[in-house]
């Protein structure tokens, strides 16, 4: 045989496995693709065949394709199809099917499932915090799994409350000294405060500078909550004095050693007895200019301390009436820095 009829040949027997192959109607699923998983596996590789002339060999069966896994924790994991014996002329069938992929999130089994769920009371109930997507409701707001929901109440600040500078001498009631947000609240059913949570949104060049308090609703000494109090600083006493300088021990003749790090509306800082990190501690290993909780930690959330204050704790809230009108007071303790009180919600869990 000549080099070119050689040639042909190969040629002619190479067409003839091809629509051999063809024959076979290979579908999308021999080629792994699973029916509503997220991917099917892939095919196994075909056997191996014989290049002799003489005899034909079996090819070896093609792997299973790999399941599909879905996100859920509720998925289920499809098994592997075995592929097919091949041809005596050729090699062995392409793996079988990848398996089903899992569902997607469940809605009301108590757990917040990503993607899309905000939140899981383990209900599908409207008109309770939680809707019946598991999105939470407009002026509410929900924690934990399952999730407990309640009423948030947030002011129209506009374009927010200038913070006094350095007038803060201890006290709210001069609201020349601090800026004030007064948070109207009006539920229905007779329910008492179970739980308070405080968010706020505050432009400041210096946490250190700051002093935080919440007032509860009351005619008679309403309590009155430290939710911070110059963070960073050893202060002596609530009276808004300028510790620093030589005096003060902690500072070895520097700026006064209150926390340096800067809060930004764009980062809110929520105050919760349920939070890890201690509020005395907020910005305290920031350089100057540098902002708490940027880049921004889930959740931006900090337990109050009330430095040298006699005040009440949010736990103290607890069985309040929670109609009337609450007040958030910010001051500034320090001459240069300035700020401006942005925004302010009150987070509230009721008693049913």
């Amino acid at each position: 045989m000549t080099t070119a009829q050689g040639a042909s040949w190969r040629g002619w027997l190479l067409l003839g496995l091809l629509g051999t192959a063809a024959a076979a109607g290979c579908t999308l699923d021999r080629f792994g693709l699973g029916p509503k998983g997220q991917d099917g596996g892939a095919g196994g590789a075909s056997g191996s065949s014989s290049s002799s002339t003489s005899a034909s060999s079996t090819g070896s069966s093609g792997g299973g394709g790999a399941s599909s896994t879905g996100s859920s924790s509720t998925s289920g994991t499809g098994a592997e199809g075995a592929g097919a014996a091949g041809a005596s002329t050729g090699g062995g069938a392409a793996g079988g099917a990848g398996g089903q992929g899992g569902g997607g999130p469940v809605c009301g089994n108590g757990k917040i499932d990503p993607p899309g769920e905000e939140c899981d009371d383990g209900d599908k109930d409207d008109k309770d915090g939680c809707n019946k997507n598991c999105d939470i409701e407009k002026d509410h707001w929900c924690k934990g799994e399952p999730s407990e929901c309640g009423p948030a109440f947030s002011p129209d600040l506009k374009a927010g409350i200038p913070i006094p500078d350095d007038l803060y001498k201890g006290g709210i009631d001069d609201k020349n000294q601090v800026a004030c947000a007064s948070i109207p609240v009006a539920v229905a059913g007779g329910k008492k405060v179970e739980k308070v949570v405080v968010a706020l949104a505050i432009d400041h060049e210096q946490a250190g500078d700051l002093t935080i308090k919440l007032r509860a609703p009351g005619a008679d000494d309403p309590p009155l909550v430290t939710l911070m109090s110059r963070p960073g600083l050893e202060e002596q006493a609530d009276d808004g004095a300028n510790y620093g300088g030589f005096l003060d021990p902690c500072c070895n003749l520097q700026e006064c050693c209150s926390s340096k790090g800067a809060l930004s509306k764009d980062y809110p800082v929520t105050f919760d007895d349920d939070a890890a990190v201690d509020a005395e501690l907020m910005g305290k290993q920031l350089a100057p200019g540098e902002v708490v909780c940027n880049p921004k930690p889930t959740p931006c959330e900090f337990f109050p301390n009330q430095g040298k204050a006699f005040s009440d704790e949010l736990i103290d809230l607890e069985g309040l009436d929670p109609n009337g009108t609450w007040t958030i007071c910010v001051g500034d303790s320090k001459p240069a820095q300035k700020g401006t009180l942005k925004g302010a919600t009150l987070k509230l869990l009721l008693t049913p």
